[in-house]
């Protein structure tokens, strides 16, 4: 087991993460956080910066540690860090017990993961002692190839800053086919273009089989979500994109079920529709009513 008892285990080099800010709030609010999301996007280092000690079950002694008492990874100076604790699935409700014994004190624990446990081990939520974070790679602003000027949230706060930026088509590609990975940062696109090949070819021979799915399945589905891309696409017309030049199509139940797989690996993310919040309705539904004739009101 790996632990330090300095103040914050700040990686060198670490850039700043959007998240950040939330995080620290979390750690003042809750006994403990967990941060979920992609493999590589930069879970480890943005919890390092925040925790005081840590262990990590990429280790296989701690793994095995762990899974003969999961308490023997939750000692140390805190915040701390249990990385990939999905793992060991039993951490999560000794996370949970332990917040319980010291009374709920804030700051307790973080805790990483690149995968969705589904596990029966797990008995409790975690609700009101452990707060759920989830991390997305590498934006523009937070790569450096955005200087922020524009704000989406400014937009909405009614502030805009007009700018001019030289950024090409050619350099949106690039960033698009790049990434936001924190290891592709500074290198040449003749190398940075190979990490997220290699990320696809990792989820496909290493982590899928975990979930005890089929790699060619699932890289099928991957190519007829990619065909699909921003449209409200069903199961069956996936279904039939993956059977693509074949004589039978998977079943629907097959296509549920590595979904699933992709999202519990954080490979896919439902992009919602707009909703209005619910005091605009309320509010539209309020002008609605005082525009009505009393003879029409009930």
């Amino acid at each position: 087991m790996e632990s330090a008892e300095t103040e914050k285990l700040t990686p060198a080099g670490y850039l700043p993460r959007v998240i950040d800010g939330r995080l620290e709030k979390m750690l003042k609010s809750f006994g403990g956080v967990e941060i979920t999301g992609a493999k590589w996007c930069g879970k480890t280092w943005t919890a390092l910066a925040h925790a005081a000690s840590f262990d990590t079950l990429v280790s296989e002694p701690t793994r095995l540690a762990a899974l003969t008492d999961p308490m023997l990874v939750l000692e140390g100076a805190e915040p701390h860090l249990v990385d990939e604790w999905q793992e060991v699935p039993s951490i999560w409700d000794a996370a949970r017990n332990r917040i319980d014994t010291n009374a709920n004190r804030k700051g307790q624990i973080i805790l990483t993961g690149s995968c969705q446990p589904k596990d029966e081990r797990i008995h409790h939520s975690g609700t009101g002692r452990i707060a759920r974070l989830r991390m997305r790679p590498m934006s523009l602003y937070e790569t450096g190839d955005s200087n922020g000027t524009v704000s989406l949230k400014g937009l909405f706060d009614g502030v805009f800053n007009p700018t001019r930026n030289k950024t090409e088509v050619a350099d949106i590609a690039r960033w698009c086919c790049r990434g936001g990975w924190p290891s592709v940062l500074g290198m040449d696109d003749e190398f940075a273009l190979e990490t997220p090949v290699e990320y696809i070819n990792s989820v496909l021979e290493v982590s899928i089989p975990k979930l005890e799915k089929t790699p060619e399945t699932a890289r099928r589905l991957m190519k007829a979500l990619a065909m699909n891309v921003s449209q409200a696409v069903t199961y069956e017309t996936l279904a039939k994109d993956m059977g693509y030049g074949e004589e039978e199509t998977p079943h629907r139940v097959t296509v549920e079920s590595y979904l699933e797989a992709l999202e519990r690996l954080f490979i896919i993310e439902d992009l919602k529709g707009w909703e209005p919040p619910l005091r605009a309705m309320f509010a539209r539904s309020q002008n609605a009513i005082s525009s009505t004739p009393p003879s029409l009101r009930l």
